[in-house]
């Protein structure tokens, strides 16, 4: 059985910032004596919007492992077919730079249908670069586990139709799981150090709204800029949703237990069926069924809007 990590040049590793894929870039140099083969390059493209402890889990691969990762961040300044930069930990944008300059280049927001997002900070950012390497077709591994089976097929559909590259996915092929992602980063002497649900992108929008609010909670300042375009261009990025809100939501203090729902949405209030609500509900929802937890939510509310009276 051939080797998923074993890749030939011209080649492209992609380090998105996370345990998974530092796992494969780790895979990657053992299968080549502890380095890069000739031709095979590992790049983290930067979306300006990563968790501050992104950037130095990634520098911690270059200093820890000896491999060179290059950094890239679009630029839409730049000509045609060259919209890339190339940064360090010191000069990566931090304030979602990159993210905002496209948006407003597009003139409309991401959203779950047309994610453009991640094709033009990240894919197309890096074909960019390897076209400016001189390659016409070369191989682009990608970190999905085993048990991303559906990520995998969607992914393969979606480039099937590229003819510049190849998408590889080394730990699918080798069967890793994420329970083999946690085990290996347990016994390492650094790791990335974020939760769950701190994943790289912070303002994601494919996150649930309780994840957002923890993000904020945790970081105060950290999605503003994506309230900032939603009022901007008038719209957002999740029907039904706005980052001002979520925003509002997290300044409000939380009751002790309370924590991120492991299923990423707003716990449902229903403490307002009845009749019209003299405080506002914490979770600025309604729904027509009473669900465990918003008494207290609701009647933490109460009692802030009495103090403040």
């Amino acid at each position: 059985m051939n080797d998923p990590f074993r890749i030939e040049g011209p080649a492209i590793i992609n380090v998105s910032g996370g345990r998974t894929s530092a796992l494969m870039l780790r895979r990657v140099l053992d299968a080549h004596g502890g380095a890069l083969p000739d031709g095979v390059v590992a790049a983290f493209a930067n979306t300006g919007d990563e968790h501050p402890k992104t950037y130095d889990f990634v520098r911690a691969l270059t200093d820890r492992w000896g491999v060179p990762i290059v950094w890239l961040e679009r630029d839409g300044k730049a000509p045609a077919g060259r919209r890339f930069r190339v940064v360090d930990h010191t000069t990566a944008s931090r304030k979602a730079e990159p993210f905002r300059e496209l948006i407003r280049e597009r003139r409309y927001l991401p959203n779950a249908v047309t994610r453009f997002c991640s094709q033009s900070l990240k894919i197309e950012t890096a074909r960019d670069f390897m076209r400016s390497l001189g390659h016409e077709h070369w191989t682009s591994a990608i970190g999905l586990r085993a048990d991303e089976a559906a990520r995998v097929a969607k992914h393969r559909e979606r480039n099937e139709s590229e003819d510049e590259f190849t998408s590889v996915y080394p730990l699918h092929a080798a069967g890793t799981t994420k329970p083999h992602v946690t085990k290996f980063w347990k016994v390492q002497p650094f790791d990335l150090g974020l939760e769950w649900w701190e994943s790289n992108c912070r303002m994601c929008f494919q996150k649930g709204a309780s994840i957002l609010e923890r993000t904020e909670r945790d970081a105060p300042g950290s999605l503003a800029w994506a309230a900032e375009e939603e009022a901007r261009l008038r719209a957002t990025f999740t029907k039904g949703r706005r980052y001002l809100t979520i925003i509002e939501r997290a300044s409000r203090p939380m009751l002790p237990g309370l924590d991120v729902d492991p299923e990423g949405v707003v716990l449902p209030c229903s403490c307002t069926d009845r009749r019209p609500p003299r405080w506002r509900c914490i979770c600025g929802t309604h729904r027509n069924r009473f669900e465990r937890g918003h008494t207290l939510l609701c009647t933490l509310a109460r009692d802030e809007a009495r103090r403040d009276a």
